[in-house]
């Protein structure tokens, strides 16, 4: 079962201005792309990001050399997503649909950033994703970390958004679930990013204390990008990291779904 709505989607993605680039320079984003890059295949020439708007990431990719492929459920998201590659000059592809029904045309690199935490049955949620996976091919899933101490604030300032969000995908040992009905190798998996304050924006409730809050927030991420604090990005635990990332490669997408 999914947890959010289309329409939540859409109002997300008509409000983001174009174009949509990830600042590789911010430690948070950065760590993301860092740390997949270190495991693209230097065979791979396609993409595809499952949920793909609004194509940042796809966008770097691109630069790598990569075609692009997004698969986006959310019509406005998939305008937004052409939109901000026209003005980007990148030649991609966007299909409208969702993974449980799209056609399964199948990639050399398959990945998701902030999906999986939005399904209530993880291993049926990357089963989908495997399949549009060539055998062989580099499977990468990634969400937030609102355990740790994001999940008190988070429950007390941000109620609705938590509530959006399958927390038991958030500990990164019930992954083992999946990697072994699937058949997954792993070649990495743990945290990245470290303590990033971002991840309680935006919030909930008003008043004095939460905006004394989001304000301190702010402040707080901003510093954390200066030079001298970036180190800190590199601290990674369970209880304060803001991002799990786990990278596979795949056997026989066939085998993977007889499983």
């Amino acid at each position: 079962m999914e947890l959010t709505t289309h329409e939540l989607w859409d109002e997300m993605w008509a409000a983001i201005e174009l174009p949509v680039e990830v600042d590789v320079a911010d430690p948070y984003p950065g760590s993301i792309v860092a740390k997949m890059e270190s495991y693209l295949p230097r065979s791979a020439s396609t993409i595809m990001e499952l949920g793909g708007a609004p194509g940042g990431y796809l966008a770097h990719f691109a630069g790598l050399g990569l075609s692009p492929f997004a698969l986006e459920i959310s019509e406005i998201g998939c305008e937004k997503t052409r939109q901000s590659w026209r003005m980007l000059g990148i030649d991609g592809t966007v299909i409208r649909g969702d993974m449980f029904h799209a056609n399964r045309d199948r990639y050399d690199i398959v990945y998701s950033l902030g999906l999986i935490e939005h399904f209530d049955d993880l291993t049926y949620v990357i089963r989908h994703h495997v399949k549009f996976l060539k055998p062989g091919g580099t499977l990468i899933v990634g969400c937030p970390n609102f355990r740790g101490v994001y999940r008190g604030l988070l429950h007390r300032l941000a109620p609705e958004r938590l509530s959006g969000h399958n927390l038991a995908t958030m500990n990164v040992e019930s992954w083992d679930g999946f990697e072994s009905t699937l058949g997954l190798q792993r070649l990495f998996r743990g945290y990245v990013g470290g303590f990033e304050p971002r991840l309680f924006m935006p919030l909930e409730r008003s008043g004095v204390a939460a905006r004394v809050f989001a304000r301190s927030a702010g402040l707080g991420s901003r510093a954390l990008r200066l030079p001298l604090a970036r180190e800190t990005h590199r601290l990674n635990h369970p209880a304060i990291s803001c991002y799990m990332l786990g990278i596979y490669r795949c056997g026989s997408v066939e085998v993977a779904e007889a499983r």
